[in-house]
């Protein structure tokens, strides 16, 4: 009866054995496929991230490009505005200056009915009149450059307001990228610890 029960044992046991290999393997299996998910989610992560800080430089490129031309369209419109400012003054004093004459030929008059100074009178109106529409014209040219020269320069306060912004992006996203590496390490850690401690008790049960 021993001898049958101890046969019986020995034929038994290799069954256990692969049994217990099977389940191993099996675990092993999972425990890779887990580690692979885990992996190929990392390396999704890392690869999101990296774009997104490519595409925070990208911007922060063309913020830099932008500022340079509206900075360079600014200047020169400065530049055309000085001297529009320049030619309006000049107009406006032109224009004073004959209507002072306009003045004081109407002033004369009034002592003076000669039709000679009449003529003159006529004149120097026309003359006002002329200096008066080519002093609008010269004038609302220059109110044209200096509202241009206003708009670029609310162009480049809201680039470089764009690429602080970009900026402060960029440095969020590597803090959040650092953050999440370090939980990542954390994680790993534990999962590793707690494998550690499940084989362990595996031993034990099976001793």
């Amino acid at each position: 009866m021993r001898t049958r029960l101890i046969l019986m044992i020995i034929m038994i046991l290799p069954f256990f054995s692969n049994a217990q290999n099977h389940n191993m393997q099996m675990q092993q299996a999972r425990d890779m496929h887990q580690q692979m998910n885990r992996q190929n989610a990392q390396w999704a992560s890392e690869r999101r991230m990296s774009d997104q800080q490519r595409q925070l430089q990208r911007q922060q490129f063309q913020s830099m490009s932008k500022v340079e031309i509206a900075e360079k369209n600014a200047s020169k419109e400065e530049k055309n505005l000085e001297k529009l400012t320049k030619k309006a003054k000049g107009k406006e004093d032109k224009l004073k200056s004959k209507q002072e004459e306009l003045a004081a030929l109407e002033n004369n008059s009034k002592d003076n009915n000669d039709a000679a100074l009449q003529k003159k009178i006529e004149k120097a109106k026309l003359a006002v009149s002329k200096s008066e529409e080519k002093f609008k014209i010269a004038n609302d040219k220059k109110e044209s450059s200096s509202k241009k020269v206003e708009d670029f320069k609310k162009e480049i306060e809201a680039i470089n307001l764009e690429k602080e912004e970009a900026i402060k992006k960029e440095k969020e996203a590597r803090k959040l990228n650092k953050e999440k590496k370090i939980q990542e390490i954390k994680e790993k850690r534990e999962k590793r610890a707690q494998e550690i401690k499940e084989k362990q008790e595996k031993n034990k049960k099976t001793i």
